[in-house]
């Protein structure tokens, strides 16, 4: 009975021990909080980094410009969706209505039109749905994920403010909806580059300013999940 006892406390002993490590690994590991949902970021080299092709949509996933659906003059764009037509009114006056836009491209798979817009002080870019007329604007220029249900979007301003820091997901529908999963802002780092590592997990390339606003950069794994 004692034997048994001793076995009993030496297991007990054991669990504590393994949870404690392991509260205590997960408090030493960077997190970002999106939406009230921990987001734990694993570090990870540079060359890991480096070594990841990453270009979505691909030169295959997009259409060659086809006029009647997309028309470009001096003085706007017009994107000829299903339900109507979505403008973008250009405007070269050194003014605050200052607004430059270009066609960037249309993703076959997903039936979306790409557009980068410039503005006096800032920049955006917009996707527009062909199915629904739907315009989404994003913070950075947006990247699909592999299995094109997805589209990130980051930009990286710790020190002029012009602009968001931070990261933003949409989820893209069958009907050709654009839903926003999260929009996060940051404010210790900023999202320098972001690859699609898989359709669950990307991999971020982050800075850190100091106090003589010097970056410094570093590399992590964050896990997206449904």
């Amino acid at each position: 009975m004692k034997r048994l006892i001793k076995l009993i406390s030496i297991l007990v002993l054991m669990i504590s021990c393994n949870h404690k490590n392991n509260s205590d690994k997960n408090e030493n590991r960077d997190t970002l909080l999106i939406n009230n949902k921990m987001f734990f970021l694993d570090s990870i080299s540079e060359s890991e980094f480096k070594n990841l092709s990453s270009d979505f949509p691909k030169q295959n996933d997009t259409l060659p410009l086809d006029t009647a659906i997309v028309k470009i003059t001096n003085d706007f764009i017009k994107v000829n969706t299903q339900t109507g037509c979505v403008d973008f009114k250009i405007d070269t006056s050194l003014s605050d209505n200052y607004a430059k836009y270009a066609y960037k491209g249309t993703w076959k798979d997903v039936s979306i039109v790409h557009i980068a817009g410039g503005f006096m002080e800032s920049s955006a870019d917009f996707l527009v749905s062909l199915k629904n007329g739907q315009k989404a604007i994003l913070w950075g220029s947006p990247k699909l994920s592999p299995d094109k249900t997805k589209v990130l979007s980051y930009s990286y301003d710790l020190e002029a403010g012009f602009i968001n820091n931070g990261i933003q997901m949409f989820r893209v529908g069958n009907n050709g909806q654009l839903k926003k999963i999260f929009e996060s802002e940051i404010k210790n780092w900023g999202p320098v580059d972001i690859k699609w590592e898989s359709d669950t997990s990307i991999l971020i390339k982050r800075a850190k300013l100091d106090s003589q606003m010097q970056e410094h950069f570093d590399f992590k794994r964050m896990i997206i999940k449904n």
